[in-house]
């Protein structure tokens, strides 16, 4: 396959290409809660990451051999989000008006069928059944175990631990009767998650794991921003996460382990969606086909007829679990097999980088010179950020020699 195929499929129409990186920001103006583990990540990584091949597209940018400029930008996140900040920017970037807490992921993998051999409870395979049109009166979500933690009064989301295919299908088969007999389907997606199917999660917003970790969890359980007519709908749902997670309480796959996964939270509600993006190969590899089936897969190539993004994850576990060295090793990585290609891309009107956080994003957008500005970004003064305090912060971070341009050091992409 050409490398840039994908990237070119229309001939008449020039595209813009946005790489939006999850969980690239160390950490985020709102979220200090972790300064040691974050002093010593600083502390460690100044012989560890460079990031060479991004802070040299940056310094010098073209495009098409033309002469290029940068256009870079901070994002906000609201702290009351329900999506994520990864999710606002993927929306962004490919020009989709979705509504907070409706980003529909759980639809899209099972549209494209990235899931493992998706067996439905109760019903035969779903196969090429689902399609915009017949599930226009549907609704999906992700359906994740959990580990709720009580504490001062508080029950505190925490990361839950993995399982394997055969303890997820011990599990799935215990929830079957009670699924089914609120009228909703499963389908097997990943071990501990599940995508449903059902009129109950239609346009009903819920809040990403992502925004809930480490937090209490009653503000954000799903219906917080409903609407009155779902009223109904969030009795139903709630009933069902009570009924759960009193069958998780002596389910075996919690009897001999210090961390239970005692209930279930809803996300990635929304339904079918008609001009939502296709999922396509990656142009810079010899596949042909979209990944699919594989939980390992950390990169999604998203495109629709203007505009191509690329989601990477491929440092989420490591920044949850703050592990400086995984986290180096796999920035690294990325810069060598995406970063370094930038240059090279060709049939794009603009070329943008996000690196996103929990309540604020980072953006870079390079566009040739002739180009006029676009007001797709507001551009925000940083706040003024708890770090600066910090008299250590100078002396523990030491990012190689600046280069010019509009991202001259570590600190200027990473914080």
């Amino acid at each position: 396959m050409n490398a840039h195929a994908a990237l070119n499929a229309e001939k008449s129409t020039e595209t813009t290409l946005s790489v939006v990186v999850q969980s690239a920001l160390l950490s985020d103006p709102s979220a200090p809660q972790n300064i040691e583990s974050l002093l010593n990540w600083l502390q460690k990584s100044s012989d560890s990451l460079s990031l060479s091949h991004l802070r040299r597209w940056l310094s010098t940018p073209s495009l098409q051999g033309e002469a290029a400029r940068v256009e870079a930008s901070l994002q906000i996140h609201p702290d009351s989000a329900l999506s994520s900040c990864t999710d606002k920017a993927l929306a962004q970037c490919l020009g989709l008006n979705i509504e907070d807490g409706l980003m529909p992921w759980a639809w899209h993998h099972l549209q494209t069928q990235s899931f493992t051999k998706a067996q439905p409870m109760g019903v035969t395979p779903m196969g090429d059944q689902l399609s915009p049109i017949e599930d226009s009166s549907q609704g999906f979500a992700m359906v994740s175990l959990s580990n709720w933690h009580v504490a001062s009064g508080q029950v505190i989301m925490q990361p839950p631990r993995a399982i394997t295919q055969a303890e997820s299908t011990q599990v799935l088969n215990t929830l079957r009767p009670y699924f089914v007999g609120d009228g909703i389907e499963l389908f097997e997606h990943t071990p501990g998650t599940w995508i449903a199917r059902s009129p109950l999660f239609k346009d009903l917003p819920s809040a990403c794991l992502e925004r809930v970790m480490g937090q209490d969890v009653n503000p954000w359980l799903i219906g917080r921003t409903a609407k009155p007519h779902q009223q109904k709908a969030i009795h139903t749902l709630r009933r069902l996460q009570s009924e759960v997670q009193m069958l998780l309480y002596h389910h075996p796959i919690n009897e001999t382990n210090a961390s239970p996964l005692n209930s279930i939270w809803y996300s990635a509600t929304g339904q079918a969606i008609d001009d939502w993006p296709k999922a396509i190969a990656n142009p810079w590899s010899h596949e042909t086909e979209p990944l699919k089936g594989s939980a390992q897969d950390k990169r999604l190539w998203l495109q629709t007829k203007a505009h191509t993004a690329l989601w990477v994850e491929d440092l989420n576990n490591s920044h949850l679990n703050l592990d400086l060295s995984s986290w180096c090793e796999a920035f690294e990585k990325i810069d060598e097999e995406i970063f370094s290609e930038l240059p090279q891309i060709k049939g794009v009107k603009s070329v943008e980088v996000v690196f996103c956080g929990l309540n604020y994003s980072k953006h870079w957008k390079v566009v040739t010179k002739g180009h006029a500005p676009t007001p797709t970004h507001t551009t925000i003064k940083k706040p003024n950020a708890w770090w600066n305090n910090l008299p250590s912060f100078t002396r523990l971070w030491r990012p190689s020699p600046p280069a010019s341009g509009v991202a001259s050091s570590l600190e200027d992409l990473l914080i």
